[in-house]
């Protein structure tokens, strides 16, 4: 009997002794509908009459207040006593009134407005009452046999007031038991809880011999709430527990546990069949239609049946077995898709333990309890993902699990057989519950359980009693049975039941999943750590490899190209290195520093050809914070960044004149003068310069000063081409298999003779550079060990009319013409004063521009920023025949950013233009035909331009300015903003 009935019960007591009635019915009345309590008595007798649904024509809500009334002059609140239908009963019928607040249900309702405040009185006032229903087996007492309330004694009159407040009491009673009834059921559905269902199996365990469970799950409802929402799967689920609610008997329990998930448990009879009542469920559950056949249930079900031998060995045992047994055979029904029921039959558990719900071991209907194993879990949930190192992790479980049961010692122990190291934890637990390591183990019985623990195969989680004193709890400590978690206690006071049992077997093997993780974690660091020391042994290989300075020869003429160099190492003469294209002149570049006394400081490579005109000079002597537009810090420039070692200016044939007068100065003196600075700095730097132009030519033709010609023209060094070294050939190609061999970790191959024959008469006008990737390709295509001539990729025809003519004479003449110099100081100006000059252009033709918009009224319709972004970018975009990587480099824009935008705007359709912008676009032209670079985000730079203009023409008018610049008033200020920065 529930704590909920045992009130009522005492409640009816109640009434018996104050009104001497052998029977008392209760029921409460609240919205129409009539809900009976209780029945006491001093004998099993049915319900009233008039508390019986199937008697409407006497029913409690239907009667009258003038049938059969006792006292017609009664005026409180206990406004009708009734003559019953049975002999010697009566009917007492206690109505709340409006304005009794007492009664209204005011505490649980948010009320929105007074309307609804006064609907819910007045219903209040037609259906809230109370019933009693009273039989007395003897005769009728004093206060009942007056037909009148005058003609009843003074003494008895008290009687009533005492009546009518233990029948308050009883109302506000059954109401409160009603309310928290609703609240223990489930919202959805108003089936019995989780925590209630358990309540009510523990009394079926308590009263029945054999007790039958049946789990059913509806496997595909996740497709209603993905297709239809959750307000449709709610109503399926109420669907189902109506239908179940149906077809079951009112004995029977039925609780929705959660989801999808409900479950029954009901008393079974030996003549009865697991079998027959599943498949029933089954068929009624499968059989209807459900949302008019949009949905096609499919329904798992999974039974039990347990025989309850002995009370006194645990009902809570019972109840796990029962929960655990028809667990394990819906999860064998989910799993197995040959069939949707299955009863559960001891092969299942071997199958199906680790598969079990351990979450049920929390729930046990024991208030205290399920804190403690709630807290419990959220604890070490908590450690699990708070702690990564596994000892610290295990000394922390075992003291929470010590603050929860009272054991002695507990640890881990891993198995003789097993592969990894063996490892042992043991922790004791002093009187304080504080838990420490035990270094080792004294006593003969902690050694006789430590070599029990380790011999130990197919640990299965068990409660046992060692001896009379002495109780342990083992468990395997992950799922591939490698290592046994233990606790020790005393029988006295390590106590577990089997849902403790369940719920620490589940955080057991957590704990393993965690030590688990740790070791994976440590081979794969282990893994990567190898892989990393072989990588990096690899790339030192291939570093050294590619990077060798080291240049291969045998030929005669390399050996003293050789020598010349080596004696220009040791000295820090300018160098003038003059070769064609592919012969090796910056390995050569490289051979010398190396050799030098400068080889411990920095060798810095400018190359000469593939830096802008306009940004070469700032490139090399750097620049002065403010020195032009960009120009936002300083910049030391890479001569600086030589300082010490040594300058290679590579393609020193392609400088710009302007820039060749600058670095004349810098080659004679190692000064030079940043641009936008007035201060000169002293560098110490040897120079080497490099090109493949014949300068003697190139000075006659006046591209190339002569005097900065003869600075350069000190040591000179021509590498020859690889026609004049043939000799070198064998050599190279053995050296370049090899190398791509390694870059392609393969072995190497090698040439036939044929094929080293017509290699050393091809004239090779890409000298070693066409060489090495001619065999680097031959060596990628040829399947066999030895490559032929006709996978090299050299076109024979071409290769036997090829003269012996090169793009350069075998010697070229370093002497200086008498009559070569030009004089080039007038056209000499600097970057400064280039971006002065444009800049100027620029804002008096742009002014002139706004200032006519001003006056003609058209600012609102005129976004000239925006024009000016777009023309500037879609121009340059034409004018670099549609290379969005010289569109980046002559606005200063990322590649990415330049690509974007132009194909936005190409997409676009063309704009119209106010008359006069022609004179704007045409100041713009170095910049698109790249003659003039303004620096980095050049776009940025001109609309800035272009902001100051606006403000001075619009003389404050911020809606105006901000219509001229083509963005809103918010973007306006933000780039007021930066122009005062």
């Amino acid at each position: 009997m529930n704590s909920a009935n045992r009130m009522i019960d005492f409640y009816a007591e109640a009434i018996t002794h104050l009104t001497g009635a052998s029977i008392v019915n209760i029921a409460c009345c609240q919205s129409g509908r009539v809900e009976c309590y209780s029945t006491i008595g001093e004998q099993c007798v049915p319900l009233l009459p008039e508390f019986d649904p199937s008697r409407p024509d006497i029913y409690l809500p239907n009667l009258k207040d003038n049938q059969k009334l006792i006292f017609s002059d009664l005026k409180n609140k206990l406004t009708s006593i009734f003559k019953g239908q049975e002999d010697n009963s009566i009917l007492i019928h206690l109505n709340f009134k409006e304005g009794d607040e007492l009664f209204l249900e005011t505490d649980d309702k948010k009320l929105t407005n007074d309307k609804q405040t006064n609907h819910l009185k007045k219903a209040d006032k037609r259906t809230n009452s109370l019933w009693l229903g009273l039989i007395f087996t003897r005769q009728l007492p004093a206060w009942l046999s007056k037909g009148s309330l005058k003609e009843i004694e003074h003494s008895d009159r008290q009687f009533f007031p005492l009546l009518e407040s233990l029948l308050n009491l009883g109302y506000l009673l059954v109401n409160h038991l009603k309310n928290t009834a609703t609240l223990l059921q489930d919202p959805v559905t108003s089936l019995s809880s989780r925590i209630s269902f358990q309540n009510n199996l523990r009394e079926l365990i308590e009263s029945a011999s054999q007790v039958a469970m049946i789990m059913i799950n509806l496997a595909n409802f996740q497709i209603i709430n993905k297709k239809f929402g959750h307000d449709v799967g709610d109503r399926v689920i109420t669907k189902i527990a109506n239908i179940l609610t149906q077809t079951l008997r009112k004995q029977d329990l039925i609780s929705r546990f959660g989801g999808t998930l409900f479950a029954i448990a009901f008393r079974f009879k030996p003549n009865d069949d697991i079998t027959d009542v599943a498949n029933k469920l089954y068929f009624e559950l499968q059989q209807l239609e459900y949302l008019q056949g949009a949905f096609l249930p499919q329904f798992k079900l999974g039974a039990s049946v347990i025989n309850v031998a002995s009370q006194s060995d645990g009902i809570s045992d019972y109840m796990t077995e029962l929960i655990t047994k028809a667990d394990q055979a819906l999860h064998a029904a989910k799993t197995e898709n040959q069939t949707n029921i299955v009863i559960w039959h001891p092969q299942l558990h071997l199958k199906y333990q680790q598969q079990q719900d351990y979450i049920s071991g929390i729930f046990t209907a024991d208030t205290t309890t399920d804190y403690r194993n709630m807290s419990l879990l959220w604890d070490i949930s908590n450690l699990v993902s708070t702690y990564n190192q596994f000892d610290i992790l295990f000394d922390k479980v075992i003291q929470r699990f010590a603050q929860s049961f009272d054991f002695d010692m507990g640890g881990l122990v891993f198995n003789k057989t097993d592969n990894e190291q063996s490892m042992v934890i043991h922790l004791k637990v002093d009187e304080q519950g504080r838990a420490y390591r035990l270094q080792q183990l004294d006593s003969y019985d902690d050694k006789l359980l430590l070599t029990t623990l380790q011999s130990s195969q197919n640990v299965q989680p068990q409660y046992l009693t060692v001896n009379e004193t002495e109780a342990l709890f083992v468990a395997p400590f992950n799922e591939h049975d490698k290592g046994v978690f233990y606790l020790r206690g005393t029988t006295a006071n390590f106590n577990l039941e089997s849902t403790s049992l369940l719920l620490l077997t589940a955080l057991v093997k957590q704990l393993g999943r965690a030590y688990t993780r740790e070791i994976l974690k440590q081979k794969l660091n282990l893994q990567l750590f190898n892989q990393k020391e072989q990588l990096q042994a690899e790339l030192n290989l291939l570093k050294q490899t590619l990077n060798s300075s080291e240049i291969l020869y045998h030929s005669k003429v390399m050996q003293d190209l050789m020598k010349q160099a080596y004696r220009s190492a040791k000295s820090d003469t300018t160098t003038l290195i003059i070769g064609e294209s592919g012969t090796g002149k910056e390995r050569l570049v490289h051979a010398i520093h190396q050799k030098g006394n400068r080889s411990d400081r920095p060798l810095v490579i400018v190359d000469c050809g593939a830096i802008p005109e306009t940004l070469i000079e700032s490139e090399l002597f750097g620049y002065v914070k403010g020195a032009f537009t960009g120009a936002e810090r300083n910049s030391k420039g890479r001569i600086f960044d030589a300082d010490g070692g040594t300058l290679m200016l590579d393609e020193i044939g392609e400088l710009p004149l302007r820039v060749q007068a600058k670095l004349l100065r810098f080659v004679q003196e190692k000064q030079y003068t940043p641009v936008g600075g007035t201060q000169s700095n002293q560098v110490d730097v040897k120079i080497i310069a490099v090109t493949n132009r014949d300068l003697q030519h190139e000075v006659n033709q006046g591209r190339f000063r002569q005097d900065l010609f003869y600075r350069l023209n000190v040591v000179v060094l021509q590498p020859p081409p690889l026609r004049e070294r043939i000799e070198d050939i064998p050599l190279l190609a053995k050296h370049f298999l090899k190398k791509s061999a390694v870059l392609h970790d393969e072995s190497p191959k090698t040439l036939l003779p044929d094929t080293l024959d017509k290699m050393m008469q091809y004239t090779w006008p890409g000298n070693i550079r066409e060489l090495e990737n001619c065999l680097i390709q031959a060596t990628l295509l040829c399947e066999s060990s030895h490559i032929e001539f006709s996978e090299l990729g050299i076109n024979q025809q071409e290769s036997s009319i090829r003269s012996s003519q090169t793009l350069m004479s075998n010697c070229i003449n370093t002497s200086l013409p008498e009559q070569a110099y030009v004089d080039l100081e007038k056209n000499d100006y600097s970057v400064v004063e280039q971006h002065e000059n444009f800049l100027k252009q620029f804002n008096l033709t742009m002014a002139q521009f706004v200032r006519e918009i001003v006056q003609q009224s058209k600012s609102e319709n005129s976004p000239i920023g925006r024009w000016l972004e777009d023309d500037l970018l879609i121009m340059t975009y034409h004018a670099s025949q549609k290379n969005t990587h010289q569109v980046a480099m002559r606005l200063g824009l990322p590649h990415s950013t330049a690509r974007r935008r132009a194909n936005k705007i190409s997409s676009e359709k063309e704009q119209y233009r106010e008359k006069g912008w022609q004179h704007v676009i045409e100041t713009l032209g170095p910049i698109v035909n790249g003659d003039f670079f303004l620096g980095n985000d050049t776009i940025k730079k001109l609309k800035l331009e272009l902001l100051q203009i606006v403000l001075h023409e619009m003389n404050g008018n911020i809606t105006l300015s901000a219509a001229l610049m083509g963005m809103s008033e918010p973007t306006f200020y933000k780039w007021k903003k930066k122009l005062v920065s």
